[in-house]
This record gives C-alpha cells, structure tokens and sequence, in this order.
C-alpha cells in the first residue's frame, strides 16, 4: 500500500502512475484489499471478483482462479491427450495449456485440429464423461 500511495502522491514523478507494473499492482491491490477506517483489511470470499476476473498474482497476470467440482486452484489449467490402447503404454500426444477458468468442452475442437494438423489425430477420440463413465465401469486406462 505504501508504494501505491506514493506513486499517488503530488511528489511522485510523472508517468510513475501509467506504468504497466505499477497499475497491474494497483489492480491486484483493490481486487484483495481495502482500507477501513485506515486499517488495511484482506477482501473476504464475497467481496473479490469472480476467479474469471480477478488477478491471482502480479507475477503471472494472465492466471486466474477457478473451480471444478470440488477442486479450487489459482493459475493454469493443462489439457492432455493421451493414447490409451490397452496393450500399451499411454503416451501424451498433446499438451495444451489455459488460463484456468477455460472449460474442457471449449478446448475439445480447439485440441482436435491441432491433432490434425500434426498428423496425430485418433481414430477414435474419448473425453471427459465417457473416460470417467468406462473407468467406474473398470474398463479403460486406470
């Protein structure tokens, strides 16, 4: 807060509040924290943005929070595509990776013409629900 409050200050040199670094600290700064009655207070669950919007660090800008199922997580989310014959090795094929509230179903063509692209499409593709379905029903990749 200290640093914000001189790059506010009338003794700060121009330009020091138009820095990229400078705003970025700023926005991470409101999205976590206020100010009440001088004390200097951390955000609770309800009162930050959604994980979609808010910041999660200045060092990574781009990351941000997301939850699925029951799994909470702030930065990245990497999509795999794995072989998965049964009498071999599953091997990735391709890695791709999102800032983490992207959905799995919004990567699934995006990942599939790359695979074409590259030669490296599967004659027959699984996903999400089915994997999960055939691996409550023993079959599949373990």
């Amino acid at each position: 807060m200290l640093l914000l409050q001189a790059a506010w200050s009338d003794e700060a040199p121009s330009g020091v509040r138009s820095l990229e670094a400078v705003e970025l600290l700023r926005r991470v700064w409101v999205q976590h924290f206020e100010v009440d009655e001088g004390t200097v207070r951390r955000r609770g669950p309800k009162d930050i943005p959604p994980g979609a919007m808010r910041i999660v660090t200045p060092h990574h800008p781009q990351a941000r929070g997301s939850v699925k199922r029951d799994i909470v997580w702030n930065g990245y989310k990497a999509h795999f595509t794995e072989t998965c014959e049964p009498d071999a090795p599953n091997l990735l094929t391709q890695v791709t990776t999102t800032v983490a509230p992207v959905p799995d179903n919004r990567m699934a063509k995006v990942i599939h013409t790359r695979l074409a692209e590259t030669g490296r499409l599967p004659a027959r593709a699984l996903g999400g629900r089915r994997i999960r379905q055939r691996r409550r029903a023993g079959g599949g990749p373990p």
